[in-house]
């Protein structure tokens, strides 16, 4: 968890009615109604219409609300990037959001993880090379 993220969007639906979280994500509209997206899941949202107009479908945002019957009850969003092309019709990033492929990448970056762990601890220094 990162040191602003409280919870993961499938955490959500299982927390308790009041409950204060902190989210980051994509917004996912689905026929008129918006769900939460990040590498964990989804949850829905309940958009308020003072809301409602900061943010839009496939923006990454940071939200701060309260856990209302399952879903996240917004009062506070930071719109953090807007895409250039709609996500949905885009095929780097369906490409990207494939779970095999996420699954793969994952094991990538944890391979790479364990090899800069153990070179820190053999007391290697990671430099990068190149112009400045």
């Amino acid at each position: 968890m990162s040191g602003w993220r409280t919870h993961r969007a499938a955490q959500i639906p299982a927390l308790c009615d009041g409950v204060e979280v902190r989210l980051a994500g994509r917004v996912r509209g689905i026929e008129g109604r918006f769900e939460l997206v990040d590498g964990s899941g989804a949850c829905p949202v309940v958009v308020h219409p003072a809301s409602q107009p900061a943010w839009r479908a496939d923006d990454l945002v940071r939200v701060i609300g309260t856990v209302r019957a399952g879903a996240l009850d917004v009062r506070e969003v930071v719109v953090v990037a807007r895409p250039t092309r709609p996500v949905a019709v885009d095929p780097e990033h369906a490409r990207l959001a494939h779970p095999a492929l996420r699954d793969a990448l994952s094991g990538v970056a944890r391979a790479r993880a364990a090899l800069r762990a153990y070179f820190a601890s053999q007391d290697f220094l990671e430099v990068e090379t190149g112009p400045f």
